[in-house]
């Protein structure tokens, strides 16, 4: 269960990631238009959507998303290892 959330937690990270960097690269694009994403939470963590608005990307709310976006994913790495090593301490009491 624990595994499920922080998996979910690293999905939804990336898939913001991706948006950011998108939005990052087409900066200097012209018409290029902003993806953004938005979060669904769910029994087993958090989903991630994309969809795109009708304002231009900037760099100005890209750069804290990416910081943001990279801590929820670390965040879902850290959650997945701590309960790995909760169940290896559990195995080895049960030894």
């Amino acid at each position: 269960m624990i595994e499920r959330i922080g998996l979910s937690n690293i999905q939804s990270g990336l898939i913001a990631l991706r948006n950011t960097a998108h939005n990052i690269a087409n900066t200097n694009t012209q018409n290029a238009k902003a993806l953004e994403t938005t979060y669904k939470e769910t029994p087993y963590g958090v989903r991630a959507f994309t969809y795109k608005t009708s304002e231009h990307t900037s760099l100005i709310s890209d750069m804290p998303n990416l910081l943001q976006n990279t801590t929820y994913t670390k965040m879902g790495i850290k959650l997945i290892k701590t309960a790995d090593e909760l169940m290896g301490y559990i195995l080895d009491m049960k030894a």
